[in-house]
C-alpha cells in the first residue's frame, strides 16, 4: 500500500480526529492538513522505483513524552533516512512498511505519516520554497566558510561540551 492509496482508503474526519487526539498543538492547522491531505489523494504520484517504504517507531524523550519517527527505508538498506523537504506528490508514491499498517489503525498511521510529511510545508511550493532556503544557506557557506561556527563551538556555548549533540 502507497501513502496515497491509505489516504485514499480512509475519510478525512477519521484522519482529522486522529491529528487532534496525537497531535493537540496543531488543531488550529487542520484546515491546511487537510489541503495537504486532499492534495495527496489527487495527485499524480511521483514514480518510486527503488521501493522507498514509510515506517513509524514510537521513542520516549527526556521527558517522557511520546515521539514518533517517522522515516523512510530502502530494501536492502539497514540505513533509515528522514523525508524532510521530500515534496507532497513524492510521499504520494512511497510504500507503507508492513510493520506500519499492522501496528497502527489506518487513521493514526495517515495522521502520524501527514504529520511528518507537512513539517516544512502543506503543499509543494511551500515545501520547495523552504527548500531553496536551505540551498541558498549552503551556497553561502560554501562561497564563505569562513563564517562558519564550528558546531563544537556552538555546542560549548550552549552547554553540550562533549558531547557530539544536544
Amino acid at each position: 500500500m502507497t501513502v496515497q492509496e491509505l489516504l485514499c482508503s480512509i475519510a478525512w474526519e477519521d484522519v482529522e480526529a486522529a491529528l487532534a487526539r496525537l497531535y493537540p498543538d496543531e488543531v488550529e492547522a487542520l484546515p491546511a492538513f487537510r489541503k495537504a491531505f486532499e492534495f495527496v489523494r489527487g495527485c499524480e504520484p511521483k514514480p518510486n522505483p527503488e521501493g522507498w517504504s514509510i515506517e513509524i517507531d514510537l521513542w520516549r524523550d527526556d521527558e517522557g513524552r511520546d515521539i514518533w519517527d517517522v522515516r523512510a527505508r530502502r530494501p536492502g538498506d539497514d540505513g533509515v533516512y528522514g523525508m524532510d523537504y521530500t515534496l507532497l506528490d513524492e510521499w504520494a508514491g512511497h510504500f507503507i512498511a508492513e510493520s506500519v499498517l499492522a501496528a497502527f489503525p489506518p487513521a493514526e498511521a495517515a495522521a502520524h505519516i501527514l504529520w511528518e510529511m507537512t513539517w516544512y510545508g502543506y503543499s509543494n511550493e511551500e515545501i520547495l520554497a523552504r527548500r531553496r532556503e536551505l540551498e541558498e544557506r549552503i551556497a553561502e557557506y560554501e562561497r564563505n566558510p569562513e563564517r562558519a561556527v564550528p558546531g563544537e563551538e556552538v555546542f560549548r556555548k550552549f552547554g553540550f561540551e562533549g558531547e557530539e549533540s544536544p
